[in-house]
């Protein structure tokens, strides 16, 4: 009696709705800063379950709709919770706007944020429902459902509204299975927990057709056991120098609110802090100093910067500073971008951020009629190549300044060319701690991908030292100005990441055509 009521509600498309999108807000919580990542093992199994339950009696619409509908419904509650951040961008009126245009633009953001997630999902799980009546082994929809997810992700990952990866769920709580990154990237920890996810769907799809226990149901305990101990011994792997000396660097935290970051008081704050603190961290023994994102809100070169560049060349310690870049041959054209100063007229090096966040440092094309760009920075910011490297004094590092931290591409082919240490800089003003940690947690991803030691200034926090198995040495204090000296060691080891990059996505969807071939050659109609 109750599992024919359960069916009733169950199979009902609004209950599924409200089900689903409170079941998205749960498994958010798996996100930093909440951090149950246990969540994640067990969120998606449900979307999975009524994405593909009965679709063998319906059309390849009624199919698709039901998938996109159950699957969007928890995207919903999953990156509406999880992106809600973004809207501390209001209020803006610092910059002019009203309150009732600041609070749209916020809103406007976590829509379309939000949005960009559903589609996501809910592709998933319209292309699974369609798919799975094909071939009804339970392997065949297994591999599916985690080679369509890796997919879409490694998709979304070339947009520019990517944020939240699924892995992201389990940073920085589950140390061991974010090792399984230096496997393939962040889409190994997906396949992971998709697998988990799609063995109990499996397992549950036999209990509502076959109402008796079943030892399908130790599959997923079994499979997550595995991954977590195998990650597990993975995490006990010691940290070899490899006789080499520890690089002591510096970092700085100016904690200058973007809303007065441009005025002169800013400017000026800026300057007197960046100056005071490298002066002091260099006195304590630092190598080289790290500053954040836009550390110094002004184009090089300008005469303001004279007595920074002298002390720098005083002290002949090399500063990396956050500053903007003219383009050349390029009028009115800047770079958000990170420079190696040390002393000399010139810089030493130069990185320019290669992912620019959208509305805030540049319009997507199809919004430049509508709306006006809200970066505080007048000119047009050009994106940095893919193919950059930063050499440096003390060899060559991995920049990553702020939205780049969200693209494991981006710090994997620096490593791939040598970069023997992370560094990443970003302002993250004018948002909360939420965002902060979930900042954290992407650099946190991208040191144990590429088993690499990594260093974070930021402006207001979450300023922090990581070593390559995720553990925090180090983390500032929340919209404090605070400084402080890290130890740590160049790495060139190549994980098979850093080696190949995303090779398992390939490898799945081969997987999953052989299996269909095999499975086609072998049904009764099949020609011998």
């Amino acid at each position: 009696m109750h599992l024919s009521l359960l069916k009733r509600v169950w199979l009902s498309g609004l209950g599924q709705g409200v089900t689903l999108f409170f079941l998205g807000l749960i498994t958010g919580l798996s996100l930093p800063p909440w951090g149950v990542w246990g969540l994640a093992w067990v969120g998606l199994a449900p979307v999975w379950f009524i994405a593909t339950v009965k679709t063998e009696y319906q059309d390849i619409g009624a199919r698709f709709r039901q998938g996109f509908f159950a699957a969007g419904c928890w995207g919903l509650g999953f990156y509406g919770w999880g992106l809600a951040w973004i809207t501390g961008l209001h209020p803006l009126m610092w910059m002019g706007l009203s309150p009732v245009q600041s609070l749209a633009v916020a809103l406007g953001a976590w829509v379309a944020v939000t949005g960009w997630g559903v589609v996501l999902v809910g592709a998933w799980g319209g292309v699974l429902a369609i798919m799975t009546p094909w071939r009804k082994a339970w392997a065949w929809e297994l591999l599916l459902g985690i080679a369509l997810w890796c997919l879409l992700e490694g998709i979304w990952t070339r947009s520019p509204l990517w944020w939240t990866s699924y892995a992201l769920t389990q940073s920085p709580g589950n140390l061991a299975i974010l090792h399984w990154g230096q496997v393939s990237g962040p889409n190994t920890i997906c396949a992971l927990l998709l697998l988990v996810n799609g063995m109990i769907a499996g397992a549950w799809k036999q209990l509502w057709n076959h109402p008796k226990p079943l030892k399908l149901w130790l599959l997923p305990i079994l499979g997550w056991g595995i991954a977590q101990g195998i990650g597990w011994i993975w995490l006990q792997t010691p940290l070899t120098p490899d006789n080499q000396a520890p690089l002591t660097i510096g970092i700085l935290q100016g904690n200058i609110p973007t809303r007065i970051k441009l005025t002169p008081q800013g400017i000026n704050q800026a300057l007197s802090r960046y100056t005071q603190g490298y002066q002091a961290l260099v006195q304590q023994g630092a190598e080289a100093v790290l500053t954040p994102e836009a550390a110094i809100p002004l184009v090089w070169p300008n005469p303001k910067l004279t007595e920074l560049t002298q002390v720098v060349g005083t002290e002949n310690v090399p500063l990396w500073l956050g500053i903007f870049m003219p383009v050349t041959n390029r009028n009115n054209a800047l770079t958000q971008s990170l420079i190696t100063l040390t002393g000399n007229t010139a810089p030493y090096s130069q990185f320019n951020k290669i992912k620019l966040v959208p509305l805030g440092e540049y319009i997507p094309e199809f919004l430049q009629g509508v709306v006006s760009r809200l970066s505080t920075a007048t000119s047009e910011l050009i994106p940095g190549r893919l193919d950059q490297q930063f050499a440096t004094p003390l060899g060559p590092g991995i920049i990553g300044i702020c939205f780049d931290s969200a693209f494991s591409y981006v710090f994997r082919d620096q490593a791939h060319l040598g970069g023997a240490w992370i560094m990443t800089v970003a302002n993250n003003d004018p948002y909360d701690a939420t965002m902060m940690r979930q900042h954290q947690a992407q650099d946190i991803l991208r040191a144990i991908e590429t088993d690499r030691y990594a260093l974070r200034a930021t402006n207001t926090g979450l300023s922090g030292v990581t070593d390559p198995h995720g553990n925090t040495l180090w983390l500032s204090a929340y919209r404090q100005e605070d400084r402080y000296l890290a130890h740590i060691y160049r790495r060139q080891t190549q994980t098979l990441y850093v080696r190949y990059g995303d090779w398992l996505t390939p490898m799945l969807l081969l997987c999953l055509g052989g299996m269909g071939l095999l499975q086609r050659s072998q049904s009764p109609g099949s020609r011998p």
